[in-house]
């Protein structure tokens, strides 16, 4: 599907590399796929696979000739550049690789697709593909936790994300609309999945996070709502923090339901698409 080099066949060429020439300054590169599974879990197989295939073309086409390029795992990616001149010469390219699967319009890819890389120089006479890709591998880990859509070098502390960064609620027993969500927003582990109104409280009233809105989703609910806007509006925080509220589509009582609430700042409707969810997210400020 990607005609890259599988696992065993790239780890074999790289570490032939590693052995023939111990004294050069080499690189690996860990690639991952940010999100992935929502991706599948949204706009289908078909289209996780054909953004597989999208960002192993953009791979193969910034690497050059000499430089090995394969497909780990699912969403998984190692290249690796060999003797080369400079370090920086590899940040320009990890630079390059990330503004490239940003050009969503030329991909035909979801345009929250982006990836995070992870970089491991060779030590001198490091001859081991085990050790370095472990060091790639750590430094990927370190692009995640950063934020995502970013890369990081093995040794050089990253970038960590903003403690007081601004968190979603959500409200929910969907798994469709709580992986919409997530794909939306450009911090997916900042999502808060809740499934009481005991738990919005105690996140609400935890110092550590800033939530400016508060997404409930009654479209599975068995009494169209009733019941969770009854205990909504006993809560001292439902009347200062912003609540969009998720209804399925032409379902009549529980549009009603929300509005006579007299709670709800936003109504959106099941199913949703990425779109809507984000402009909702870009609304109520809290990217």
């Amino acid at each position: 599907m990607t005609h890259l080099l599988n696992k065993a066949t790239a780890e074999h060429a790289i570490s032939h590399i590693l052995l023939s020439t111990p004294e050069e300054l080499h690189a690996l590169f860990a690639i991952d796929i940010d999100n992935f599974k929502a991706v599948n879990d949204i706009f289908g197989h078909k289209m996780g696979d054909h953004t597989i295939s999208v960002v192993a073309g953009i791979l193969a086409s910034h690497f050059s000739g000499s430089d090995i390029i394969g497909r780990i795992g699912g969403d998984e990616f190692v290249a690796f550049m060999r003797d080369i001149a400079s370090r920086q010469a590899v940040y320009e390219k990890a630079q390059e690789l990330l503004d490239a699967i940003l050009d969503k319009e030329a991909l035909s890819i979801p345009e929250n697709v982006t990836i995070s890389i992870g970089i491991a120089f060779t030590e001198p006479y490091e001859t081991s593909y085990t050790t370095l890709f472990q060091k790639a591998d750590t430094a990927l880990g370190n692009s995640k936790k950063s934020g995502k859509q970013c890369f990081s070098e093995y040794g050089v502390s990253a970038q960590k994300p903003d403690t007081a960064m601004k968190n979603i609620l959500l409200y929910t027993h969907s798994r469709n609309v709580a992986s919409t969500l997530k794909f939306a927003y450009s911090y997916p582990d900042r999502l808060i999945k809740v499934s009481s109104v005991t738990e919005i409280r105690y996140a609400i009233m935890d110092k550590n996070n800033h939530v400016p809105a508060v997404f409930i989703d009654v479209s599975e609910t068995g009494d169209d709502g009733r019941q969770l806007w009854d205990e909504l509006s006993h809560e001292s925080w439902a009347s200062s923090t912003p609540i969009i509220a998720i209804c399925k589509e032409g379902n009549l009582t529980q549009i009603r339901n929300a509005i006579l609430s007299d709670l709800i700042n936003d109504l959106i409707f099941e199913p949703i698409d990425v779109e809507s969810i984000k402009r909702r997210i870009k609304k109520h400020q809290t990217l």
